[in-house]
Protein backbone atom coordinates (compact mmCIF):
# COMPACT_ATOMS: atom_id res chain seq x y z
CA UNK A 1 0.00 0.00 0.00
CA UNK A 2 2.98 2.23 1.02
CA UNK A 3 4.62 1.58 -2.64
CA UNK A 4 1.27 2.51 -4.43
CA UNK A 5 0.70 5.72 -2.77
CA UNK A 6 4.14 6.50 -3.57
CA UNK A 7 3.72 5.68 -6.94
CA UNK A 8 0.74 7.88 -7.44
CA UNK A 9 2.24 10.45 -5.20
CA UNK A 10 5.57 10.40 -8.14
CA UNK A 11 3.06 10.58 -11.10
CA UNK A 12 1.57 13.37 -9.43
CA UNK A 13 4.16 15.37 -9.10
CA UNK A 14 5.43 14.69 -12.44
CA UNK A 15 2.35 15.40 -14.36
CA UNK A 16 2.69 19.00 -11.98
CA UNK A 17 5.38 19.71 -13.36
CA UNK A 18 4.67 18.88 -16.77
CA UNK A 19 1.23 21.82 -16.78
CA UNK A 20 3.64 24.10 -14.93
CA UNK A 21 6.21 23.66 -18.11
CA UNK A 22 2.93 23.98 -20.24
CA UNK A 23 1.17 27.03 -18.86
CA UNK A 24 4.93 28.91 -18.98
CA UNK A 25 5.17 28.20 -22.83
CA UNK A 26 1.90 29.13 -23.48
CA UNK A 27 2.94 32.69 -24.87
CA UNK A 28 4.83 32.65 -27.95
CA UNK A 29 7.97 34.77 -28.00
CA UNK A 30 7.93 38.56 -29.54
CA UNK A 31 11.20 39.27 -28.45
CA UNK A 32 14.03 39.88 -31.18
CA UNK A 33 14.49 41.68 -34.34
CA UNK A 34 12.10 41.61 -36.90
CA UNK A 35 10.93 42.81 -40.72
CA UNK A 36 7.92 42.42 -42.40
CA UNK A 37 6.41 43.97 -45.85
CA UNK A 38 2.85 45.42 -45.77
CA UNK A 39 -0.20 46.53 -47.94
CA UNK A 40 -3.59 48.32 -48.03
CA UNK A 41 -5.12 51.21 -48.12
CA UNK A 42 -5.65 55.01 -47.06
CA UNK A 43 -8.02 57.59 -47.14
CA UNK A 44 -8.75 61.07 -46.79
CA UNK A 45 -9.96 61.85 -42.90
CA UNK A 46 -11.34 65.05 -44.64
CA UNK A 47 -14.24 64.38 -47.68
CA UNK A 48 -14.68 65.64 -50.79
CA UNK A 49 -16.24 69.00 -51.42
CA UNK A 50 -17.95 71.32 -54.10
CA UNK A 51 -20.54 74.21 -53.34
CA UNK A 52 -21.41 77.05 -55.56
CA UNK A 53 -23.28 80.52 -55.12
CA UNK A 54 -24.38 83.31 -57.03
CA UNK A 55 -25.87 86.53 -56.07
CA UNK A 56 -27.17 90.38 -57.51
CA UNK A 57 -26.32 93.54 -55.05
CA UNK A 58 -27.54 97.00 -55.58
CA UNK A 59 -25.24 99.82 -54.35
CA UNK A 60 -25.95 103.26 -55.33
CA UNK A 61 -25.21 103.51 -59.33
CA UNK A 62 -23.79 100.23 -59.27
CA UNK A 63 -25.42 96.58 -59.60
CA UNK A 64 -22.81 93.58 -58.32
CA UNK A 65 -23.51 90.38 -60.15
CA UNK A 66 -21.21 87.28 -58.88
CA UNK A 67 -20.89 83.75 -58.68
CA UNK A 68 -18.78 81.64 -56.65
CA UNK A 69 -17.75 77.55 -57.56
CA UNK A 70 -15.43 75.93 -55.04
CA UNK A 71 -14.51 72.50 -55.43
CA UNK A 72 -11.69 70.02 -53.15
CA UNK A 73 -10.47 66.41 -54.13
CA UNK A 74 -9.72 64.00 -51.13
CA UNK A 75 -6.96 61.39 -50.71
CA UNK A 76 -7.80 57.73 -51.44
CA UNK A 77 -4.55 55.33 -52.27
CA UNK A 78 -2.94 51.78 -52.01
CA UNK A 79 -0.46 52.31 -49.43
CA UNK A 80 2.72 49.78 -49.41
CA UNK A 81 5.55 49.44 -47.19
CA UNK A 82 8.23 47.81 -45.76
CA UNK A 83 9.67 47.92 -41.97
CA UNK A 84 12.24 46.53 -39.42
CA UNK A 85 12.13 46.62 -35.62
CA UNK A 86 13.47 45.54 -32.43
CA UNK A 87 10.87 43.62 -29.69
CA UNK A 88 11.73 43.49 -25.46
CA UNK A 89 9.81 41.05 -24.03
CA UNK A 90 9.18 40.74 -20.30
CA UNK A 91 6.11 38.49 -19.81
CA UNK A 92 2.98 39.28 -21.70
CA UNK A 93 4.62 43.18 -21.81
CA UNK A 94 6.11 43.55 -25.04
CA UNK A 95 8.33 46.55 -25.73
CA UNK A 96 9.36 47.70 -29.22
CA UNK A 97 11.07 50.39 -31.33
CA UNK A 98 9.53 50.10 -35.68
CA UNK A 99 11.48 52.10 -38.82
CA UNK A 100 9.41 51.69 -41.97
CA UNK A 101 9.61 53.35 -45.50
CA UNK A 102 6.49 53.33 -47.82
CA UNK A 103 4.72 54.39 -51.12
CA UNK A 104 1.34 55.88 -52.39
CA UNK A 105 0.02 58.58 -54.02
CA UNK A 106 -1.31 61.24 -51.62
CA UNK A 107 -2.36 63.81 -54.03
CA UNK A 108 -5.52 66.09 -53.33
CA UNK A 109 -6.52 69.84 -54.50
CA UNK A 110 -8.80 72.76 -53.90
CA UNK A 111 -10.07 75.27 -56.82
CA UNK A 112 -11.77 78.20 -56.54
CA UNK A 113 -13.92 79.93 -59.57
CA UNK A 114 -15.63 83.32 -59.46
CA UNK A 115 -16.92 85.59 -61.70
CA UNK A 116 -17.95 89.16 -61.20
CA UNK A 117 -20.10 91.93 -62.88
CA UNK A 118 -20.19 95.43 -61.93
CA UNK A 119 -22.53 97.81 -63.87
CA UNK A 120 -22.68 101.56 -63.74
CA UNK A 121 -26.02 102.20 -64.65
CA UNK A 122 -25.30 106.48 -64.76
CA UNK A 123 -21.58 105.82 -66.48
CA UNK A 124 -21.84 102.55 -68.27
CA UNK A 125 -17.70 103.27 -69.04
CA UNK A 126 -16.69 102.43 -65.62
CA UNK A 127 -18.65 99.04 -65.42
CA UNK A 128 -16.03 96.22 -65.13
CA UNK A 129 -16.30 92.35 -65.15
CA UNK A 130 -13.42 89.93 -63.33
CA UNK A 131 -13.16 86.24 -63.71
CA UNK A 132 -10.68 84.26 -61.72
CA UNK A 133 -9.64 81.01 -61.28
CA UNK A 134 -7.55 78.99 -58.90
CA UNK A 135 -6.38 75.82 -58.19
CA UNK A 136 -3.93 74.48 -54.92
CA UNK A 137 -2.89 71.34 -55.18
CA UNK A 138 -0.46 69.09 -52.95
CA UNK A 139 1.38 65.88 -53.70
CA UNK A 140 3.54 63.52 -51.92
CA UNK A 141 4.90 59.94 -52.30
CA UNK A 142 7.02 58.41 -50.24
CA UNK A 143 6.17 57.96 -46.33
CA UNK A 144 8.81 57.24 -43.58
CA UNK A 145 7.72 56.31 -39.99
CA UNK A 146 9.64 56.36 -36.81
CA UNK A 147 7.69 54.49 -33.68
CA UNK A 148 7.75 53.17 -30.36
CA UNK A 149 5.58 50.14 -29.74
CA UNK A 150 3.72 48.72 -26.49
CA UNK A 151 2.18 45.15 -26.74
CA UNK A 152 0.93 42.48 -24.88
CA UNK A 153 1.26 39.04 -25.92
CA UNK A 154 -1.40 35.95 -25.04
CA UNK A 155 -0.56 32.27 -26.60
CA UNK A 156 0.75 32.74 -30.03
CA UNK A 157 -1.19 36.64 -30.30
CA UNK A 158 0.30 40.18 -30.02
CA UNK A 159 -1.97 43.03 -29.36
CA UNK A 160 -0.35 46.46 -29.65
CA UNK A 161 -0.65 50.29 -30.22
CA UNK A 162 2.04 52.85 -31.40
CA UNK A 163 3.10 56.06 -32.12
CA UNK A 164 5.64 58.56 -33.13
CA UNK A 165 7.08 60.12 -36.53
CA UNK A 166 6.25 60.42 -40.14
CA UNK A 167 7.96 62.38 -42.57
CA UNK A 168 7.62 62.94 -46.63
CA UNK A 169 8.67 64.99 -49.04
CA UNK A 170 5.52 67.28 -50.33
CA UNK A 171 4.71 69.76 -53.70
CA UNK A 172 2.36 72.54 -53.00
CA UNK A 173 1.62 74.07 -56.53
CA UNK A 174 -1.05 77.09 -56.71
CA UNK A 175 -1.97 78.02 -59.85
CA UNK A 176 -4.19 80.85 -61.33
CA UNK A 177 -5.70 82.50 -64.39
CA UNK A 178 -8.29 84.82 -65.34
CA UNK A 179 -8.92 88.35 -66.70
CA UNK A 180 -10.26 91.82 -65.34
CA UNK A 181 -11.67 94.36 -67.60
CA UNK A 182 -12.49 97.70 -67.45
CA UNK A 183 -14.85 99.69 -69.33
CA UNK A 184 -13.66 99.64 -72.75
CA UNK A 185 -10.18 98.82 -71.99
CA UNK A 186 -8.19 95.67 -73.38
CA UNK A 187 -8.55 92.64 -70.82
CA UNK A 188 -6.03 92.83 -67.61
CA UNK A 189 -4.56 88.96 -68.06
CA UNK A 190 -4.32 87.82 -64.12
CA UNK A 191 -1.93 84.77 -64.12
CA UNK A 192 0.09 83.72 -61.05
CA UNK A 193 1.81 80.25 -59.98
CA UNK A 194 4.11 79.52 -57.55
CA UNK A 195 5.58 76.42 -55.49
CA UNK A 196 6.55 75.22 -52.43
CA UNK A 197 8.59 71.68 -52.18
CA UNK A 198 10.45 70.40 -48.82
CA UNK A 199 9.98 67.90 -46.31
CA UNK A 200 7.09 67.34 -43.79
CA UNK A 201 7.18 66.15 -40.41
CA UNK A 202 3.99 65.16 -38.76
CA UNK A 203 2.68 62.24 -36.36
CA UNK A 204 1.47 58.60 -36.77
CA UNK A 205 -0.38 56.22 -34.81
CA UNK A 206 -1.82 52.48 -35.13
CA UNK A 207 -3.14 50.11 -33.28
CA UNK A 208 -2.41 45.99 -34.68
CA UNK A 209 -2.31 42.70 -33.97
CA UNK A 210 -0.05 39.68 -35.07
CA UNK A 211 -0.28 35.67 -34.69
CA UNK A 212 2.64 33.44 -34.85
CA UNK A 213 2.18 31.06 -37.76
CA UNK A 214 5.60 29.09 -36.95
CA UNK A 215 8.35 30.10 -34.42
CA UNK A 216 10.07 33.03 -37.00
CA UNK A 217 6.77 33.66 -39.66
CA UNK A 218 3.81 35.93 -38.35
CA UNK A 219 0.71 37.75 -39.95
CA UNK A 220 -0.56 40.90 -38.73
CA UNK A 221 -3.56 43.48 -39.43
CA UNK A 222 -3.39 47.15 -38.76
CA UNK A 223 -5.19 50.40 -38.24
CA UNK A 224 -3.64 53.91 -38.54
CA UNK A 225 -3.59 57.35 -38.92
CA UNK A 226 -0.49 59.95 -40.72
CA UNK A 227 -0.74 63.63 -40.01
CA UNK A 228 0.82 66.00 -42.19
CA UNK A 229 0.99 70.04 -41.48
CA UNK A 230 -0.30 72.59 -43.73
CA UNK A 231 2.70 73.13 -46.76
CA UNK A 232 2.73 76.94 -47.12
CA UNK A 233 2.93 78.62 -50.61
CA UNK A 234 4.14 82.01 -50.79
CA UNK A 235 1.60 84.06 -52.28
CA UNK A 236 0.97 87.92 -52.34
CA UNK A 237 -2.08 87.92 -50.72
CA UNK A 238 -5.32 86.78 -51.96
CA UNK A 239 -6.22 88.83 -54.94
CA UNK A 240 -3.05 87.98 -56.35
CA UNK A 241 -2.17 91.42 -57.17
CA UNK A 242 -6.47 92.69 -58.35
CA UNK A 243 -6.90 96.00 -58.55
CA UNK A 244 -10.27 95.59 -56.09
CA UNK A 245 -10.78 92.75 -53.52
CA UNK A 246 -13.45 90.36 -54.87
CA UNK A 247 -16.99 90.92 -53.25
CA UNK A 248 -18.34 88.07 -51.70
CA UNK A 249 -15.52 86.38 -50.96
CA UNK A 250 -14.46 85.83 -47.47
CA UNK A 251 -11.42 83.41 -47.53
CA UNK A 252 -9.84 81.44 -50.75
CA UNK A 253 -10.27 77.77 -50.00
CA UNK A 254 -7.27 75.81 -48.62
CA UNK A 255 -6.11 72.40 -48.54
CA UNK A 256 -5.30 72.45 -44.85
CA UNK A 257 -2.95 69.58 -43.02
CA UNK A 258 -3.18 66.40 -44.71
CA UNK A 259 -4.28 63.36 -42.82
CA UNK A 260 -5.42 59.97 -43.84
CA UNK A 261 -6.69 56.54 -42.01
CA UNK A 262 -4.68 53.65 -43.25
CA UNK A 263 -5.52 49.96 -43.07
CA UNK A 264 -3.04 47.27 -44.03
CA UNK A 265 -2.53 43.63 -43.73
CA UNK A 266 1.21 42.27 -43.92
CA UNK A 267 3.50 39.36 -42.85
CA UNK A 268 6.55 39.47 -40.85
CA UNK A 269 10.13 37.64 -40.39
CA UNK A 270 11.59 37.30 -36.70
CA UNK A 271 14.97 36.79 -36.38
Amino acid sequence: MTIVLAAAAGLAATAGGSNAQDVATTTADWGGFYAGIYAGYGIDRAAETSTSSSASQPDGDYIFDYSMQTAGTAIGTLLGDVRAGYNFQHGSLVLGLEASAGAGVLEKSVSFDYELEVTDEEEPEDSFNLDLGMQKTFSAGAIGTFTGQVGFAFGDWLVYGKGGLAVTHGTTTLTSGGSYTDGEEAPVPLEANSQASGVLFGTTFAVGAQTKLSEQMSIGAELGVVSFREQEVPVTGVNLGLPITPIGVSSIPDIGAVSIYTAKVGVNYHF
